[in-house]
């Protein structure tokens, strides 16, 4: 009967780590897309101080 109850507390423990991921994904997908438009914006500046052309300060 230990070895039963054991598993099913297991099983308890992996359904509510599931639930949890469910929830808090989505939120941190969102977060994470909504930074996105920044990110990419500095990207696409050069670096202070680089120039183009001839490669050095």
């Amino acid at each position: 009967m230990k070895k039963n109850e054991k598993n099913e507390e297991l099983q308890s423990r992996r359904e509510f780590f599931k639930k949890a991921a469910k929830g808090a994904l989505p939120i941190l997908g969102a977060i994470l897309l909504s930074g996105a438009p920044q990110i990419l914006n500095a990207a696409e500046k050069s670096p202070m101080g680089f120039c183009y052309a001839n490669g050095f300060i």
